[in-house]
C-alpha cells in the first residue's frame, strides 16, 4: 500500500492528477489514501476554477480593449458634424451621420466578437466616408478584397486603428495621400494590408512601435498596440503584424490571421 502511495504522488509530480489511489490494509494506510484521494480532488477543482476565471479575465480584457477604440472617434465625428452644419453642408452632414450610423451598428454587432471579411470591410468603407468627407483633399483610398474570404470570420474592429494610423501618422499633413486596403488568402491564412503613401519611417521607429504593441513600452497606444494585443489574444501566435516602410515614400501594415481563433478564445468570446 505504501509503494501504491509513492507511485500515486510521483504521477502527481509528473502533472497526472487523474490517479485515484484504491488501497487496503492497516487502517492508517486507509485514511492516508482516502485523504490523498481527498487532496487531488481539491487540486483539481481549484485548477478548473482558475481556468474558468482566466477565461472570464481574458473576456473582459477583450472587452476593455475593443471599448477603448471608438469613444474618441466619435467625438471627433460629432465635432466634424456641427462644423459641417455651421458651413450649411448638409449633404455632406446626411452622408456622415448615416456612415456613422452603420459604422457603429456594425461595431456592435449584437455583441459579436467576430464578424465576416464583408461586414468588416463595411465597417472601415464607412469609416473612410466619414474621414473623406472631414478632410476634404487629404486623401483618396482603394479598397481591393479577395472575394473567396468576404464569407471567413475574423474579429471585428481589426482594420479601424490601423486606417486611423495611416491617416493622422502615415500620410501626416500631406494632401493628396493614397491609401490602399488589400486582402487576399496567402499559405493557409488571410492576409490584409493596409499602404499609404507619406513620408515613411525608420527602422528605428519600426522597432519602436513592435515595443510598444508587445506592452514593452510605458508608451500609451490604443490603435495598433491594441489590435495586436487581441489578435495574440484570439488567435495565438500563429497571428501577426509586420510593419514595413520605404522613407519618403510609403509604409505598409500587414496583418495575417488564422482562418479559426484558438479554440477557448472561440468558445468563450
Amino acid at each position: 500500500p505504501v509503494n501504491q502511495l509513492k507511485d500515486a504522488m510521483q504521477k502527481i509530480e509528473q502533472g497526472n492528477f487523474s490517479h485515484e489511489v484504491t488501497v487496503s490494509g492497516q487502517k492508517e494506510i486507509v485514511s492516508l489514501a482516502h485523504s490523498f484521494n481527498t487532496m487531488i480532488e481539491k487540486i483539481q477543482e481549484l485548477m478548473t476554477n482558475l481556468v474558468t476565471q482566466q477565461r472570464e479575465k481574458r473576456k473582459l480584457e477583450l472587452r476593455v480593449l475593443q471599448n477603448q477604440i471608438n469613444p474618441h472617434f466619435l467625438y471627433n465625428t460629432l465635432d466634424s458634424i456641427v462644423w459641417l452644419a455651421e458651413n450649411n453642408r448638409n449633404k455632406d452632414v446626411i452622408t456622415t451621420v448615416v456612415a456613422l450610423a452603420h459604422f457603429f451598428r456594425i461595431g456592435i454587432s449584437k455583441g459579436e466578437t467576430f464578424i465576416s471579411v464583408s461586414q468588416e470591410i463595411a465597417h472601415i468603407t464607412n469609416y473612410l466616408t466619414i474621414q473623406s468627407i472631414r478632410y476634404v483633399n487629404k486623401f483618396t483610398y482603394e479598397i481591393n478584397i479577395d472575394t473567396n474570404m468576404l464569407d471567413k470570420k475574423i474579429m471585428k474592429l481589426m482594420l479601424q486603428p490601423i486606417v486611423e494610423n495611416a491617416i493622422y501618422h502615415g500620410i501626416g499633413d500631406e494632401d493628396d495621400g493614397k491609401i490602399i486596403i488589400s486582402g487576399h488568402i496567402e499559405q493557409g491564412a488571410m492576409l490584409f494590408k493596409v499602404w499609404n503613401s507619406g513620408y515613411g519611417i525608420s527602422e528605428e521607429t519600426i522597432q519602436q512601435m513592435y515595443t510598444i504593441m508587445r506592452g514593452e513600452s510605458s508608451k500609451p497606444s490604443v490603435g495598433i498596440k491594441n489590435v495586436y494585443q487581441r489578435l495574440k489574444i484570439y488567435y495565438g501566435e500563429d497571428a501577426n503584424i509586420i510593419i514595413t516602410s520605404i522613407q519618403d515614400e510609403s509604409t505598409t501594415v500587414a496583418i495575417r490571421i488564422p482562418f479559426e481563433p484558438k479554440e477557448e478564445t472561440h468558445e468563450n468570446a
